[in-house]
């Protein structure tokens, strides 16, 4: 057998399990009902906005304004955010800082029928903290929020495609 075909036949048989280990890019969500409607944040936020943006972004639900509209309502039972001291210097002063970010939520059916418990999402980060440079660790700390809201918010989406009505 020349060397060039047992290559190839290498190569090929080396790629086969590759092309069915089922890996596929992350892409619109598509959900199992055609219109929800969410509870518990205020309607003109930026957190509800790009909820609504991202679950509509499937292109097979759309968000209405009332439960009673709506096949499936997401209650959002909890929204918030918590900072703590995670380390202090030896003068006392803070030199890090754990932020958290944690959304509770329940998912019901239009005939009150529960698809989802109350589930708790939750995201963590640290960061060193520097008081020469407040206004600078301020605006990391509202980048490190923003982070956590869209990884909370892709992990809810995600388990909204996952309900089946």
């Amino acid at each position: 057998m020349p060397a060039l075909l047992r290559r190839r036949l290498l190569l090929a048989t080396l790629a086969l399990p590759l092309a069915g280990c089922g890996f596929r890019l992350r892409g619109p969500q598509t959900m199992a009902f055609e219109t929800l409607s969410i509870s518990g944040i205020p309607e003109h936020s930026k957190f509800a906005a790009d909820m609504r943006r991202e679950i509509e972004a499937g292109g097979s639900t759309r968000i209405v304004s009332t439960p009673e509209e709506a096949e499936v309502h997401l209650e959002i039972l909890n929204n918030r955010r918590a900072r703590s001291i995670l380390s202090i210097a030896g003068d006392g002063s803070v030199r890090e800082y754990q932020i958290n970010r944690f959304l509770v939520y329940r998912i019901r059916h239009r005939d009150g029928r529960i698809l989802a418990e109350p589930t708790t999402l939750r995201a963590r980060r640290e960061y060193n903290y520097d008081d020469e440079q407040t206004l600078a660790k301020q605006r990391e700390e509202d980048l490190l929020y923003e982070d956590m809201e869209r990884d909370l918010l892709q992990q809810l989406v995600r388990r909204l495609a996952a309900v089946s009505t």
